[in-house]
């Protein structure tokens, strides 16, 4: 949850409920986007990574001392800290980095192996589409091409943890395969024109902009387009 408190020097709120305390909440930002971006992580964790929620409870109640944390999990958060990606970006990275860290979350970055980053490509073959956060009909597997994408940003944020020094070096990585991508039949001008004058106004105004914006075929980036991507002074949007 995202909410605004005028006359402070960062107005914008982020809120959560904890999930192991039941109680309320929150972190400051001085922008609404920073606002935005932390709550997706921080519904993110609410849903997926409640042992991380767990550990903080326990380091204040002093079981334990607290200690650098190096797993894949506080890695994670380090890079999503750095990075800075926008709200729907930072979810398409949850969302990809949501198997490893479900399965190897906890475990110290230095200790991930071959055989671990195996098991991954396994664990994501085997995942159902819409469980993924697809689209696609219940009991379809993710396509190679998800995976491939899924597989690229897990290595991402390793070679970035090489790259600040806190991997001494980079585990093998096992070779996915060539990924195939799916073709599409791109309809003619002529059939987009047949197309154009029988559809409804509305979806002319669609179709009109698939065909002079240059977006992809598909489920492509005219899904993607919220208001802010329009210059309504300027007659321009950008994709």
């Amino acid at each position: 949850m995202v909410f605004e408190r005028s006359g402070k020097k960062n107005p914008w709120f982020a809120a959560w409920n904890n999930p192991v305390t039941g109680k309320r909440e929150s972190k400051s930002f001085a922008t609404k986007k920073e606002a935005q971006a932390h709550d997706s992580l921080m519904q993110h964790k609410c849903k997926y990574e409640q042992e991380f929620f767990k550990k903080k409870e326990a380091e204040k109640k002093g079981k334990r001392p607290r200690k650098e944390d190096d797993s894949l999990e506080a890695v994670y958060h380090k890079y999503l800290q750095v990075k800075q990606f926008s709200v729907q970006s930072l979810n398409w990275q949850l969302n990809a980095m949501r198997i490893p860290l479900e399965k190897l979350g906890r475990k110290r970055i230095k200790a991930i192996t071959t055989q671990d980053i195996g098991n991954l490509l396994i664990a994501w073959k085997s995942l159902d589409a819409r469980a993924a956060g697809g689209k696609q009909s219940l009991g379809r597997k993710i396509s190679h091409q998800t995976v491939d994408n899924h597989y690229r940003v897990f290595k991402a944020v390793m070679n970035w943890a090489y790259e600040m020094g806190l991997l001494e070096v980079t585990p093998r990585y096992p070779k996915l395969g060539a990924v195939h991508y799916q073709e599409r039949e791109v309809p003619t001008m002529n059939e987009l024109d047949r197309i154009y004058k029988n559809a409804a106004p509305h979806i002319q105004r669609i179709i009109a902009l698939g065909i002079y914006s240059g977006a992809r075929v598909g489920q492509s980036e005219l899904y993607k387009l919220t208001w802010d991507a329009f210059d309504m002074e300027r007659k321009q949007f950008v994709l």
